[in-house]
Formats: structure tokens, C-alpha cells, sequence
């Protein structure tokens, strides 16, 4: 028979296996994909943005999206820093679940509203999904799709009922870097915080501005892309020239 500080360590002994196991795992993928977003140019996550992300146990984070590359792109940071952001998760069109659903549930990611579903109690069932986390940063977009279409405020309710306090994030296609705005709190009027989300959203580029509401800061159009074409000729070379060298 165990006695009772033995039965107390088997948690302990549990979590910790768990995560080396983990570690073991994450780790490699972890530095591909860092390896991939670096050769595609985009920059890695600095402490100062990580701790304006993270500063909060409860977040909602309004960001912009306009074209299916935030997901694969979005995907690639959240391999990239699996320790960081495990508590991370957004949410995904219902269709998705269908044909990802293990992936998906694995990621976090929670099932959004059809569109003739938006007033069934969508709130109420992310709130209860969310409330299973004693934190959380729930991503979401509050016009509901990549296309252009006017906010709805279901970001604001779902933040007031979790109290979650709301900021802005979003990938800047111009610098290709995640941009995180400050924190306002869920305790704001809707108009206050939308007033204040859209101005800081003016000054994250999207791929593509014309599907936003709010006028993006000017930038050189050009200089918007997924992949710095010339950064990853470079960096292929790089590598090639690297694996040659080492190989003889």
C-alpha cells in the first residue's frame, strides 16, 4: 500500500513525464517551423509582444482577416511556441470540423456559428466552451469571415461574460510580424471599445484592405505578401550552401 506522500507524488511524477514526452515531441517541430517563418521572412514573436499577449488570464483578441493565409500562417506561430501559447485558441468555421475536427479540437479551436445560427445562443455556448479554461486567449475576427462585412458584437459579449478584457492582434503583411495592441477592459461600453479596437487595427496591414471596415494606415502596397520571394531564394541558399559545406 502506497502511503500518503507517495499518492501525492503520482501526479507530480505524471505531469512531469508528460511533459518531457511533450517536450520531446514539440521540440522539433517546433524549431521547423520557426525555421519556415524565417526563411519565409516573417519575424519571430518578441518578449515585449508575448508579454502584451499574455498579460491577462483572460483574453479576446479582435484581429484582422482577410484571406485564408492567416490560418496557415497563424498555424505556423502557434507550432512555433507551443510552451507559449497552449492556452491559445480561436475560432473556426464549422465546415472545418467536419474534415479537421481531431486536428482542430487538438489545436484548441472552437466551432463558430453558422450563419443562420447567429442568434441561438452562440454566445452562451463559447462562453461555456471558454469557462472550461482557467485561461485563455480566444482570437476572433468580429466581422465573422475574410470578406468585408460590418462588425457584429458578439466579441464584446463573449469578452463582458467571460470577463476577458479585449486588445487587438493581427499579422502585418507589410512587416510581416504579429503586431498586439494594449488591453481595454470588458468593464467599457461596446462603443468605447469598439472605437478603440478599430483605431488600433488601423495601423496592422492585412493582405488585403479593401475586405476591411476601417481605413488601414498608408503603406506601399507592394511590399504586402506571404512570402518575401527574395529572403527565401536567399535563405535556400544559405542553406544549401551550408548542407554542402558541412557534408565534405
Amino acid at each position: 500500500m502506497l502511503n500518503s506522500a507517495h499518492q501525492q507524488m503520482i501526479p507530480i511524477l505524471y505531469n512531469l513525464f508528460m511533459y518531457m514526452l511533450w517536450t520531446i515531441f514539440m521540440m522539433p517541430i517546433s524549431l521547423m517551423t520557426k525555421g519556415l517563418l524565417i526563411i519565409m521572412g516573417w519575424s519571430l514573436i518578441d518578449t515585449k509582444t508575448y508579454d502584451r499577449l499574455s498579460k491577462h488570464d483572460r483574453s479576446v483578441v479582435v484581429f484582422s482577416h482577410t484571406t485564408n493565409a492567416d490560418f496557415w500562417i497563424f498555424t505556423l506561430y502557434m507550432l512555433s511556441y507551443p510552451y507559449h501559447v497552449h492556452h491559445l485558441t480561436t475560432l473556426i468555421k464549422p465546415q472545418a470540423f467536419k474534415y479537421f475536427g481531431y486536428v482542430l479540437d487538438t489545436m484548441g479551436a472552437i466551432p463558430s456559428a453558422k450563419i443562420e445560427d447567429r442568434n441561438a445562443g452562440v454566445v452562451d455556448r463559447i462562453v461555456g466552451e471558454l469557462e472550461k479554461y482557467k485561461k485563455f486567449i480566444l482570437f476572433l475576427s468580429p466581422k465573422g469571415s475574410c470578406v468585408k462585412n460590418q462588425w457584429r458584437s458578439g466579441y464584446y459579449h463573449i469578452a463582458k461574460k467571460s470577463e476577458a478584457n479585449i486588445l487587438v492582434a493581427g499579422l502585418d503583411y507589410e512587416h510581416m510580424k504579429v503586431v498586439v495592441s494594449k488591453h481595454i477592459s470588458y468593464k467599457e461600453e461596446e462603443p468605447v471599445v469598439r472605437t478603440f479596437l478599430q483605431n488600433k487595427l488601423k495601423n496592422i496591414v492585412p493582405l488585403y484592405p479593401e475586405e476591411e471596415v476601417v481605413q488601414i494606415r498608408p503603406h506601399d502596397p507592394n511590399m504586402r505578401r506571404i512570402i518575401d520571394i527574395e529572403n527565401a531564394f536567399l535563405m535556400t541558399l544559405y542553406i544549401l550552401a551550408a548542407y554542402y559545406y558541412l557534408s565534405y
